[in-house]
This record gives structure tokens, sequence and C-alpha cells, in this order.
């Protein structure tokens, strides 16, 4: 009997528990370009630095620096994957021309001329028969039916593929203009870390020399040299860390250049400075159709 009760008693919570649950919230299973959300502007009227008009095809001259423009135009015109890309649309563009052309009419124009002597025996005539220039002509006009509608869907089946290539050459070129700005940022983000642990280290050292001329002379105990030492090493040892960040990303754009990586631009990590976009900076609707 108290075995039932139990039993019964823990029926109930569970069901209680179950009753207190709040109800599952209704899925919408739309399309998230479909969402009304999709459609607002993908930037506030009071978005600070940013503004919702498109922005331009050549967006890294935002940066206003003219040893990125030159780094980004060599890439565009080196790339070996921009060139394979460029290389799969001129393709694709002949082979929809190929194929569109199968529906046009064919004017073929042929013409032979022969200067011959034919056979008197042929004729049953005793004597020869004089020489004869003959000429021939002829004009033929081709015109393919489609009936089934198979060169119609060939057409569009190859103009599909040109818009395929085209939107892969697009994709490649934001991809390497992408990668070599953010390489250029990066060394110059770099070179600017560099420039003030230089700063820093010059403090710290000075700090050291003081600091050791106050010990001998006995205005500061023993210990304090240890640690100005050992802020100098340290700032010491974070130099070569941004030494390699820059010449990592020199790396990175020799080669999206199109250039092996040993014949990197020293210009490159002479960047101290970050560049700085001095306009608001138009990042689009987020739904414009991309150029």
């Amino acid at each position: 009997m108290m075995g039932q009760i139990s039993r019964l008693l823990g029926a109930l919570l569970l069901l209680s528990a179950c009753a207190s649950l709040p109800p599952t919230a209704a899925q919408d299973s739309r399309p998230i370009a479909e969402l009304p959300t999709a459609t607002q502007p993908f930037v506030a009227a009071n978005g600070g630095g940013f503004e919702a008009s498109e922005p331009p095809d050549d967006w890294w001259r935002l940066f206003n620096d003219a040893q990125l423009n030159s780094l980004v135009a060599q890439a565009l015109a080196r790339n070996a994957e921009l060139r394979v890309a460029a290389a799969h649309l001129a393709r694709s563009q002949a082979i929809a021309l190929e194929a569109g052309a199968t529906l046009d009419p064919r004017l073929a124009l042929s013409a032979t001329a022969v200067r011959a002597q034919e056979s008197a025996e042929s004729y049953l005539l005793p004597d020869k028969l004089p020489v004869e220039n003959l000429a021939d002509g002829g004009l033929r006009l081709s015109y393919r039916i489609d009936f089934a509608g198979g060169a119609r869907r060939e057409i569009e089946a190859t103009q599909a593929d040109v818009e395929v290539s085209r939107a892969v050459l697009r994709a490649a070129r934001i991809q390497i203009v992408a990668a070599v700005v953010m390489a250029y940022l990066d060394s110059c983000s770099a070179g600017h870390q560099l420039a003030l642990s230089e700063q820093a280290l010059g403090l710290q050292q000075q700090n050291e020399s003081v600091t050791t001329r106050l010990v001998k002379a006995g205005r500061l105990a023993p210990l304090d040299l240890p640690r100005a030492s050992g802020s100098t090493a340290q700032s010491l040892a974070m130099l070569p860390s941004f030494r390699a960040r820059q010449q990592l990303a020199a790396f990175q754009i020799a080669t999206l250049s199109g250039h092996p990586a040993a014949e990197y631009s020293p210009a490159i990590a002479s960047c101290r400075q970050l560049p700085s976009i001095m306009r608001t900076l138009p990042v689009g609707d987020g739904a414009s159709r991309p150029r």
C-alpha cells in the first residue's frame, strides 16, 4: 500500500513539473532572406562611423595609402588564382558563344573553275574537241530547327556556366584583395607595436642604468637591480615576435602577388603606423547584388 502511494505521489510530481514548463516557442521555418528583419537597413541611422551606402569596387583606396594601393594592383595583375579564374571565364564565354551560334543561319558559298578537254570519242566524233573553261558556283543557306528545345537548353546551360565563372572570378578577386589588405594591416600593426616596444625598451635601459648607479652608490637596495634588468629583458624578448609578424606578412603579400616568398618587398616592413579611414565606412545594406 505504501509503495502504491509513493508511486502515485511520484507521478503527480512529474505531471506538475511538466505542467510548469513554458510552452515551446514556434520555430519560423522561413528562409532567413525572407524574414522581415532581413529587409531592414544593415546599419542604423545612428551607426556612428558606418553608413549603409555601397562600398566602391576599389574599397582599399579608402585607406589612402599609396603603398597599399601598389600592393593590391600587383596582386590583381599577377596572382595565379585570378589568372586561372579569368581563363575559366574566357573559356566559358567562348563555349557559350559557340553554342549560341548553332541556331544562327549559315550561308555557304562555293565556286570552282577548271580548264579541261573532253574526249571526242564519247561523242563519236573523229576530231579532237577544243579545250574549254568550265566554271561552277553555288549558294547554300541552312538553319537548324530546334523542335525539342535541346539547343535552347544547351545555350542556357552555357550561359549559366558563364555566370558561375564570373562569380568565381569575383569571389577570388575579393578574397585576394582582402588577404593583401589584412596582411598589410597586420604588418603595420606589428610595426607600430615594434616602435612602441623599442621606445619602452630605451626607457627601461635608461632606468636599468640609473638603477645600477644608485645600487652602487648605496641609494637603492640590490634587489632593485634584478627587477630593472628583468623588465628590460622582457621588453627585449618581445621585439623578435613583432619583426616575425612583419616578415610573415611580407611573405604572404609576395606569394599573393605571384612572386616567390624570397622576393618580398622590404618596404612592407617599414610601415610603423596603421592606415586609417578619414570618412564614414560604407558597408552596404547586405542585400544588394555583388558587382
